[in-house]
């Protein structure tokens, strides 16, 4: 719960669609290498589907992070607005990690066991 709080503008911005930010996955660019051009295809039709959703969800986060800003500024911030503001901020960061991982487990899915191999390896070089 607290983990949300002195991130400020951090955490959310990692939902995009750009690579490497995923735990468990290596860059887009790398994965891409992996795959053919079908699974390449199959890859893009996954992310996309995600991506309104996450665009939805980032605006409102956006407009939550002005909230809080407005209640901080106030002379005397109301300590309970701020904690149910909070309290919707990281429920919405918890839906988009979520999704987050919905997501490369449908992109994993996507691979074969040797690829899957490969992205291991890849995955544990420096």
């Amino acid at each position: 719960p607290g983990m949300m709080g002195g991130q400020g503008g951090m955490g959310p911005g990692m939902m995009g669609g750009q690579g490497g930010m995923g735990p468990g996955m290596m860059g887009d660019q790398g994965l891409l290498l992996l795959l053919d051009e079908q699974q390449q295809r199959d890859m893009l039709d996954i992310r996309k589907k995600y991506r309104d959703t996450q665009i939805e969800r980032m605006s409102k986060m956006m407009d939550m992070r002005d909230e809080m800003m407005l209640l901080m500024n106030q002379p005397t911030p109301d300590p309970d607005a701020v904690k149910s503001l909070h309290v919707r901020m990281a429920e919405l960061h918890g839906d988009m990690m979520a999704d987050r991982i919905r997501m490369q487990n449908e992109i994993h899915g996507l691979l074969t066991e040797e690829q899957r191999q490969q992205l291991q390896q890849g995955m544990s070089q420096p």
